[in-house]
């Protein structure tokens, strides 16, 4: 909703070119700097996409889903040095699963 100091200006631009001037550049500075925003949101949604398509990116991912997966059964098996021995083998962590099988 426009103020009533829009609605003052508006009805001074009727009056005064100079009014209509400074508005019609007050409006497309408005516009530019939207589109500035929007130029700038669209390109970091596609830096986010490459990035998400990047193996470097899906090795993370897939790293902080076996590490996640191994606390788990680590958790559940509790001081199971079996199920531990067989977690840590399960999820790439076979200096844990060596160091275990020693214990053993």
């Amino acid at each position: 909703m426009a103020g009533f100091g829009d609605v003052l200006r508006g009805l001074g631009s009727v009056l005064n070119p100079q009014v209509a001037q400074q508005l019609g550049e007050e409006q497309r500075q408005e516009r530019g700097a939207e589109s500035q925003l929007q130029k700038q949101l669209g390109m970091l949604m596609l830096t986010k996409q490459i990035e998400q398509q990047s193996p470097e990116y899906q090795a993370k991912v897939e790293a902080l889903k076996n590490e996640k997966g191994f606390r788990e059964e680590a958790s559940a098996a509790g001081s199971d040095l079996v199920k531990l021995t067989a977690a840590a083998a399960k999820y790439g962590k076979p200096e844990i699963a060596a160091g275990l099988l020693k214990q053993q």
